[in-house]
């Protein structure tokens, strides 16, 4: 069974118990140890792990999806799509950005849920020892 087809099943248990949708999005482990090399603000001066998040997004984003944000700026926030992930760092904090979740999803009709790179680091800890 296929990673899609999980996912499908996930949902469609959640929807018939409780009548809501929800995009379930997995990624292996090894897909989540890859996250680590390649984000892109691990290397910011004075980088700050509560400031930063990753968004997984439901489906891989088309060329056209991506182009709908790619050009969007809100310093001193910044965000990278990477394959079906989004790296968002806000130094300020993320109490005023409006590079989160909602935002991605509006602006390219996808389903995402993120979380903050110190649950990402714990995830992958307790990943590790099993």
């Amino acid at each position: 069974m296929s990673v899609r087809d999980i996912s499908l099943r996930i949902e469609t248990a959640i929807h018939q118990k409780y009548d809501y949708d929800v995009p379930v999005m997995i990624r292996t482990h090894e897909e989540m140890k890859k996250l680590i090399p390649v984000n892109p603000f691990l290397a910011e001066e004075n980088f700050d792990p509560s400031k930063m998040a990753v968004i997984f997004l439901h489906e891989h984003p088309s060329e056209a999806q991506i182009q709908k944000v790619i050009k969007i700026d809100y310093p001193p926030d910044k965000f990278k799509i990477i394959g079906s992930e989004i790296f968002i760092y806000c130094p300020d904090g993320f109490g005023r950005t409006k590079l989160y979740t909602n935002f991605f999803e509006n602006k390219m009709k996808i389903k995402g849920t993120g979380r903050n790179w110190n649950t990402i680091n714990k995830i992958l800890e307790i990943a590790g020892k099993k």
